[in-house]
């Protein structure tokens, strides 16, 4: 986890090697360069969270907002990915960085994802009509990574589960009909 303790720019590819016991020239052969191996950590990363959301995203509408709540327990469960996560993503703001891309089209599909599951709520009558799912989606997004970020500076103080449970629970109420 050297991405996510060192960031992208203060990791060497020594340091890498030297992690998990190979050369330079053996992770190189692997990965071909470091901006390569640090997509395919985003992309594993990815994966793994996406394997998680699939079941809690899965369901659409009042049970999408409902299994939200739990949403904070996979998070804490894999509080090492989700400091990467948040390492990457703060460096890849800038467009010229390697991962910028990667974040770029994760948080598209992301938005369009939840929207989808609101917009099946509204069309089956579950959820309101009068708010608009893609910006409602850029919300949640925000709040899941806001409050990430502030459980990953201060875990003391930050409870990150009960701060998913009472915004899903928010949710809920203000979006049901």
């Amino acid at each position: 986890m050297l991405f996510a303790r060192r960031g992208w720019r203060g990791t060497a590819i020594a340091d890498l090697a030297a992690e998990v016991g190979m050369s330079e020239a053996g992770l190189l052969h692997h990965f071909g360069s470091k901006r390569a191996l640090l997509l395919a950590v985003v992309a594993e990363r990815d994966v793994q969270a996406m394997a998680r959301g699939d079941s809690l995203f899965g369901p659409e509408g009042q049970e999408f907002l409902v299994r939200f709540a739990e949403f904070g327990e996979g998070i804490v469960e894999r509080g090492g990915l989700a400091r990467l996560f948040m390492v990457l993503l703060a460096e890849s703001l800038d467009p010229g960085e390697p991962a910028h891309p990667f974040f770029v089209q994760r948080f598209r599909s992301m938005r369009s994802r939840v929207a989808e599951l609101l917009i099946a709520g509204q069309e089956r009558g579950e959820l309101r009509k009068d708010f608009d799912p893609m910006v409602k989606a850029a919300e949640i997004l925000a709040m899941s990574d806001g409050l990430t970020a502030q459980w990953l500076l201060d875990p003391d103080d930050v409870d990150l589960v009960a701060g998913f449970r009472s915004y899903a629970e928010g949710l809920r109420r203000d979006l049901s009909r």
